[in-house]
């Protein structure tokens, strides 16, 4: 019997879903249709979670092409698990361009994605200790104290600045994610910088 042709050369693309996009989208049009900026959890978390989406599917499309099928998930997998989210912002750029480029972390659009992912962190590992004693009453004779927080954690994602986090997200994952899952490469833009 005739053994059929193994087929080599084969090249796995990476389909960026747009389900993550759109619900960022979504969740930026509702808060800007909110003229108080009331509830920006949503649009922090989904913000975050279509970068991280898109970091990832970016990692495993890099190790999918770099590395043969036996490698690519032992390394895809070390690079999603040991890297945080901010270590994978910064660092992207150089892994797929082979230390040719680098995320100008100074730059405007790197800036606010930093920002955002800070609140989110903060946000979803809120450990802030009490700051105040609040309305000391006198029950039954025990005295009942109530104690709040700082959270200005969400404020820091102003009025002032909610575009230009949503546009920084956006700019990262275009220019960075789906550049790369499109043509294998990246090029100098407003986030990545060539390596001296």
């Amino acid at each position: 019997m005739e053994q059929p042709p193994i087929i080599t050369g084969i090249r796995l693309r990476v389909s960026h879903d747009d389900t993550y996009e759109k619900s960022f989208d979504t969740a930026y049009t509702a808060l800007k249709a909110n003229e108080n900026y009331e509830n920006k959890i949503p649009f922090v978390f989904l913000g975050i979670a279509y970068l991280e989406y898109c970091l990832n599917l970016t990692i495993i499309d890099f190790f999918n092409n770099e590395f043969t099928e036996q490698y690519s998930e032992t390394f895809a997998r070390y690079y999603l698990r040991s890297l945080p989210l901010k270590a994978k912002v910064d660092l992207l750029p150089s892994i797929l361009s082979h230390n040719q480029f680098i995320a100008d972390t100074q730059s405007d659009p790197v800036q606010p994605v930093s920002l955002l992912v800070g609140v989110r962190n903060k946000v979803t590992h809120h450990a802030d200790f009490y700051q105040t004693i609040d309305n000391v009453q006198n029950v039954e004779g025990a005295s009942l104290f109530a104690v709040s927080t700082a959270d200005e954690n969400l404020n820091k994602i102003s009025q002032a600045n909610i575009d230009r986090v949503y546009n920084a997200v956006k700019t990262y994952v275009n220019e960075v994610c789906k550049k790369y899952s499109a043509t294998e490469t990246i090029v100098e833009g407003n986030i990545i910088k060539r390596t001296k």
